[in-house]
């Protein structure tokens, strides 16, 4: 008799299921040299295993518009192979398990499923529906803890397992985000840091976590900490997804700089940190935030001194016009950057904007100057790499005074009255 029988089925992170028989623990996962197609039946059946599912809906999920062969036979011997496997739980046979109804399969319904995936929603549904704001701080604990990575992973080529994975991951992003709001009304940074840490990497490019680490980091005065992955999210932004940093990114940068800044009372102590130390004299290498912040306070001298500078863009391009491959990208990034140190003046600022390109700031450089600059950058990465596949394009306009900017502005009003 299976009613006493209880499998605990894992779904976040990978697939396993376990059984505990005496003192005994058995247990078959994705570790086992099984085929991913039969591994997607087992959790096909499990997902929907309140119900009987049909041969053509199980031939649908994993065949599709593929019907070479005879998909029906392909289903009975899966089924066969999937039977078989579950012996492993200790099963004197799996169609025990796995039972034939109608014209279709479906799992023994006297056996217990314990279901991450099923919990974890359960728990989502009460922290919503909980009027008492420590239970339903509770709740939504429970339900972060057992979310611990993309849902069925190994089946995501299969559209079923996909559709739900995104349903997961995006109601676990909500519950994270209402959880942290409701922590930090509390004051609970340090608990904030956690969620946010263990979040980040299950979803590694929402900006709004990343911000509550930031956020949490300065209420608990680890200013440095906030600073170092403030500097970390520009950098992944820029380099992976190439887009500059939003106004509460911008935002909470300062707040950083004011409360580091306030800490420190005396002057000589406040030059010697604002000091900078080097072995060789090289330009200027920072992240797209500060290199934005010198851009502007460049353009804003500009106005005064009446002198130029000039903005440059060197970008990796395939010689024959092919796009780069992302090793290509690193590598090439990595040689065009030493080009540049070993080029520019100390006071020349670039920054990385993009995989496979950068931004230069040349002050007090007029246009002809700057063209030698580019040219000295290009002739060193053509001396040092004669042999790859790609090369460096370049673009040049020089920095607008503060005043440009104004005047086109004041124009523009003039224009529109």
């Amino acid at each position: 008799m299976l009613t006493q029988t209880k499998l605990t089925v894992k779904t976040f992170g990978c697939f396993s299921i376990k059984r505990q028989v005496g003192e005994n623990t058995l247990i078959i996962s994705e570790s086992d040299n099984i085929s991913r197609k039969l591994w997607g039946l087992l959790q096909y059946l499990i997902v929907f295993q309140k119900r009987c599912v049909s041969r053509a809906e199980l031939i649908d999920a994993f065949w599709g518009d593929d019907f070479s062969g005879s998909p029906d036979n392909n289903l009975k011997a899966l089924v066969f192979r999937a039977r078989r496997a579950l012996t492993a739980l200790g099963f004197q046979d799996g169609k025990e398990i796995i039972r034939a109804e109608g014209n279709g399969y479906r799992l023994n319904n006297t056996i217990c499923f314990d279901i991450d995936s099923e919990k974890f929603e359960a728990y989502c549904n009460r922290a919503q529906t909980e009027k008492n704001p420590a239970k339903k701080l509770e709740n939504a604990r429970t339900a972060l803890r057992l979310y611990d990575g993309d849902f069925l992973p190994s089946s995501s080529e299969y559209a079923w397992a996909a559709t739900l994975n995104v349903y997961f991951h995006s109601k676990y992003l909500k519950l994270c985000k209402n959880t942290v709001s409701t922590l930090a009304d509390k004051g609970s940074f340090e608990e904030i840091i956690l969620l946010c840490k263990r979040a980040l990497i299950i979803e590694p490019y929402d900006e709004m976590l990343h911000c509550a680490l930031i956020d949490a980091f300065t209420e608990t005065g680890a200013m440095q900490a906030a600073m170092r992955h403030y500097t970390y999210i520009i950098d992944l932004f820029i380099s992976e997804l190439a887009i500059s940093p939003s106004r509460e990114l911008t935002s909470l940068y300062r707040k950083i700089s004011i409360s580091s800044a306030f800490k420190t009372q005396n002057l000589l102590s406040i030059q010697q940190s604002l000091s900078e130390s080097f072995d060789e004299i090289k330009p200027f290498h920072c992240t797209y935030s500060a290199f934005l912040e010198i851009y502007r306070l460049e353009a804003r001298t500009l106005s005064r001194a009446g002198r130029a500078s000039q903005l440059v863009m060197l970008k990796l391009v395939g010689k024959n016009g092919s796009l780069l491959s992302k090793g290509q990208s690193a590598s090439g990034a990595k040689y065009l950057e030493d080009a540049i140190k070993a080029s520019l003046r100390c006071s020349d600022v670039f920054c990385l904007f993009g995989s496979a390109q950068f931004l230069l700031l040349l002050p007090d450089t007029s246009c002809e100057n700057a063209i030698k600059a580019v040219e000295r950058v290009l002739c060193f990465f053509d001396a040092e790499h004669p042999r790859v596949s790609y090369g460096v394009s370049h673009t040049l306009l020089p920095v607008l005074p503060v005043k440009t900017y104004e005047n086109t502005t004041s124009e523009r009003a003039v224009n529109r009255v």
